[in-house]
């Protein structure tokens, strides 16, 4: 009988051990979700904190002694090229003509089944696709 005492012991130790393991790592990816998450906030903080300093400078504060030159720069050739390409797009919505119908009106009557949408073939009584009746 000690074998088997011995066994189980081993087998109840590694149990508990592997459910211990089990919730450290449930813990652990808690913590992670966390980070993640709060990752994303500081991001959008320093999106927004980005967005507002551009405003300002656009309004003209001096931010040169804060913000190193080529980075004030670039965003101002962004934003730059972005007003272009917008002028671009509005100028093609401008050029856009309607177009004019051509021929006369074709007037088409189509029936289609009220179960399953299928369309009904013209004095048809039932839906070839599901059988209800139409």
């Amino acid at each position: 009988m000690g074998l088997f005492d011995n066994l189980a012991a081993n087998v109840k130790a590694v149990a508990g051990e592997a459910v211990n393991k089990g919730g450290e790592l449930a813990e652990k990816g808690k913590i992670k979700a966390n980070i993640l998450g709060e990752e994303k906030k500081r991001d959008d903080a320093y999106k927004a904190i980005g967005k507002y300093v551009w405003e300002q400078t656009e309004q003209g504060y001096d931010f040169s002694t804060l913000i190193p030159a080529e980075l004030l720069d670039a965003a101002k050739v962004s934003v730059d090229r972005l007003k272009e390409l917008q002028a671009e797009l509005d100028g093609m919505k401008a050029d856009d003509a309607p177009v004019e119908p051509v021929g006369e009106p074709v007037t088409v009557s189509a029936v289609f089944c009220t179960a399953c949408g299928q369309q009904v073939a013209d004095g048809a009584k039932f839906c070839n696709n599901c059988g209800k009746e139409v």
